[in-house]
């Protein structure tokens, strides 16, 4: 089977099947594994499938461009870094995640420009605080991802081993008891979980349309949150997990 029709083939199974596995294809198409993770690595960069640890899985359960998102829930988003912000007051160092409610957080460190070390691997996040005089910016570098706006890859996670933080604020695609908090780039989410590991004090800051909601990767448990800020009170079962893990959680003022 040529190339051309052995990826035809794989897109058709990820179609019908919604997620496949490199070991499952490798035995339908006959080929090894290695071809497959290969043909997957292709089909990925071409956004007609993701590719997920051990396979793939269909491309409409991928996260819209950064672009789009920042105009979701705009204002929640506003409200929530105004929040987040304070909670970093008397740090020196911190992570900034991919999420667009952390380039908002970036904006308000911007315009107040403090002594402190910001790190991050978000394009956009970077470029609001280049500007800033007193901010020490520090960038890991990495590969350019430019639909994400991100920098990815084998350096950012080499240079990320490497950091440590007082707190660092991280996004999400949903967040739910059962689940934890999840997310849909493979790419990002393990430079989340890196920065996770080393930060003093983890901080999710997701609006209400994140809760009860369960995206493709595990990103965190709940009890690895410090803190939470929203721009509501989260309820039923992630609101009784959040109390027992002794996750403060922050809701923005005029929220319930």
């Amino acid at each position: 089977m040529q190339t051309t029709q052995r990826r035809q083939a794989i897109l058709a199974q990820v179609r019908a099947r919604r997620s496949v596995k490199v070991g499952e294809l490798s035995t339908e198409l006959g080929v090894s594994a290695e071809t497959i993770r290969k043909d997957i690595l292709t089909l990925d960069a071409r956004g007609l499938l993701e590719r997920v640890h051990g396979g793939a899985v269909a491309a409409s359960n991928r996260e819209s461009a950064y672009e789009s998102r920042r105009t979701i829930n705009a204002q929640a988003k506003r409200d929530i870094a105004e929040e987040a912000a304070r909670l970093a007051a008397d740090a020196n160092s911190i992570y900034l995640d991919y999420g667009t409610t952390a380039f908002q957080i970036a904006q308000r460190i911007a315009a107040s420009d403090p002594d402190v070390m910001v790190i991050s691997a978000s394009l956009p996040i970077i470029t609001a605080l280049l500007p800033c005089e007193r901010v020490r910016l520090v960038v890991p570098g990495g590969q350019v991802r430019r639909n994400e706006n991100s920098l990815g890859g084998p350096l950012t996670d080499k240079a990320m081993q490497g950091l440590f933080f007082d707190i660092g604020f991280f996004g999400c695609a949903g967040v739910a008891a059962r689940s934890g908090v999840t997310n849909f780039d493979a790419v990002e989410n393990a430079i989340s979980q890196l920065a996770a590991d080393h930060c003093q004090r983890v901080v999710l800051v997701a609006d209400h349309s994140k809760f009860d909601r369960t995206a493709t990767l595990s990103a965190a448990s709940i009890e690895d949150l410090d803190d939470l800020v929203t721009d509501r009170e989260p309820a039923g079962e992630l609101a009784s997990l959040l109390a027992s893990s002794h996750c403060t959680i922050h809701v923005t003022q005029g929220q319930t």
